[in-house]
């Protein structure tokens, strides 16, 4: 597989596209109610229950145009039926607004939480068919249980989540995404590790993929931060005693991810972090200056 047993915490941030609000009260006000029940139906971030109740509503206003067709209804009750089915969907708008700043941050408090959470932007992403999407991933936790969390094996949340990534990484969906991967190395061992992944995918086959990596001395112990395009964002809390993060929060949250963003870009284009692989190119010279640096 290469990509899942060695990296120890990725992060694939993030998330649902949130549909224009103002856009659908416009199309209310148009009168175009078919559009705004299919926008509604085809939200991947309006909760179930709202969701049940838009394809309840679109059924109604099929039947609606179909008696209306078939001259079954009053010009007096159609007006009225449309009435009763514009309020719900307003109703329908309105509860989600509401709810979504509860939606913007979520607690993920299990490791299976974490992965199944990144697995799920990811493939709301690709269901979406985002073209030119950058994913910002980053491995930046220097624990010194490296040796024993190696030995661990992956979970089946975490190997899913392994094989999409590995499926972005060579384009095989032809989504055209940039990957780039920071990495903060503890040791030789580490290094060599990461290597070998890096190594495994060849420059005809993940011409988007480019890794940078952190040497000790480590000022800080970092938080692992992953960013998926603009929409996704996960932060992840290392465990020792389990395979890859064991908890970590999920946000959705436009300007926070902005924020987020700005920060991982920064630490990408500074000068610690040294790039050993450039899109689908390795750098030979910094990786053997790195493994030299690191026997000593």
């Amino acid at each position: 597989m290469g990509y899942a047993p060695i990296l120890r915490l990725h992060e694939t941030v993030s998330c649902h596209i949130k549909p224009i609000r103002m856009g659908l009260k416009k199309l209310i006000a148009e009168g175009r109610i078919k559009k705004v029940i299919e926008e509604l139906r085809n939200d991947d971030s309006l909760p179930e229950e709202l969701k049940k109740e838009a394809l309840y509503l679109s059924a109604r206003y099929i039947k609606l145009e179909e008696d209306d067709r078939n001259n079954l209804v009053s010009y007096e009750d159609r007006s009225i039926e449309t009435a009763k089915i514009t309020h719900a969907l307003i109703s329908i708008i309105s509860r989600n607004d509401k709810t979504e700043d509860i939606r913007k941050i979520s607690v993920l408090k299990t490791n299976d939480d974490f992965f199944k959470a990144c697995a799920d932007a990811l493939n709301a992403e690709k269901k979406k068919y985002t073209k030119d999407l950058i994913i910002r991933d980053s491995s930046l936790h220097t624990s010194i249980g490296y040796k024993k969390y190696k030995n661990l094996n992956p979970t089946n949340f975490q190997i899913d989540y392994y094989k999409l990534m590995e499926r972005f990484i060579k384009d095989l969906d032809e989504m055209r995404w940039e990957i780039n991967h920071i990495i903060a190395i503890t040791n030789l061992e580490r290094f060599n590790d990461i290597l070998e992944m890096v190594e495994s995918y060849k420059s005809d086959e993940a011409k988007r993929f480019s890794v940078k990596v952190i040497l000790p001395p480590f000022q800080i112990p970092y938080i692992t931060l992953l960013i998926i395009g603009e929409r996704n964002a996960f932060l992840a809390f290392d465990d020792v005693g389990q395979y890859g993060p064991n908890r970590g929060i999920h946000i959705k949250d436009t300007e926070s991810i902005k924020m987020l963003t700005k920060f991982y870009d920064d630490i990408w284009n500074s000068d610690n972090p040294i790039l050993i692989r450039n899109k689908n190119s390795l750098i030979i010279d910094k990786i053997e200056k790195i493994q030299e640096a690191l026997k000593k």
